[in-house]
């Protein structure tokens, strides 16, 4: 792979990425959705400039939505989908492969805003010496 041609693609899908943060995306967002960008040019198995850039950037996007349950806050398949023009079937298939490869979900907290890390109801639990798991009020 050439390392010229995938610092280009991976440079047009970080502007893809701002490019949506600016309108529908907090910069907490936005960086955590870098943040995956970055962890997935560093892996060398995925040739990532064998996929379009609109599509990696929505594919990051929407595995971020996910975890962070952003489609009660109306961000949509279908507004990335438009977009970007990009079918949610494509997009929503490599995003479940982002999340298998790098544990995006709701109980990660490298992948999740502050917002979310506070509505985890697992952060209310405790496990006491003798292996129960109680709410924190009743230690």
């Amino acid at each position: 792979m050439d390392a010229e041609k995938k610092n280009t693609k991976i440079n047009e899908v970080r502007n893809f990425i701002s490019d949506f943060a600016k309108e529908n995306l907090t910069k907490e967002e936005e960086g955590i959705c870098l943040h995956i960008l970055e962890k997935l040019s560093r892996k060398q198995k995925i040739d990532i400039t064998r996929t379009k850039s609109d599509t990696w950037a929505a594919s990051i996007i929407w595995a971020f939505c996910r975890a962070n349950f952003k489609s009660e806050e109306g961000i949509t398949m279908d507004l990335v989908s438009s977009f970007f023009d990009v079918k949610k079937s494509t997009f929503g298939n490599k995003a479940g492969e982002l999340c298998k490869m790098f544990k995006i979900d709701f109980f990660n907290p490298e992948y999740t805003t502050q917002k979310t890390q506070e509505w985890n109801p697992l952060n209310k639990l405790v496990m006491t010496k003798e292996g129960f798991i109680v709410s924190k009020d009743m230690v």
